[in-house]
């Protein structure tokens, strides 16, 4: 979730859900899913990492990317 910047304070908060696909595809007689990394959540196919660092949009959308 993106919060608006707040102008008065010339900062921005940010919360910031990034989403990794861990696996693209399973095999087909394979139900086991690849672990999410430490710290991660898994949500069906997916893993997901909640932030709450205050980062600007440029420097959140780099750390979601270098995650």
């Amino acid at each position: 979730m993106l919060l608006p910047d707040n102008d008065e304070e010339g900062s921005t908060t940010i919360l910031a859900f990034c989403l990794v696909i861990v696996a693209s595809a399973l095999s087909s007689n394979s139900t086991e899913e690849p672990p999410c990394p430490d710290g991660w959540l898994r949500l069906f196919n997916s893993c997901y990492l909640f932030e709450t660092e205050k980062l600007n949009f440029g420097m959140a959308v780099t750390n979601c990317v270098l995650k």
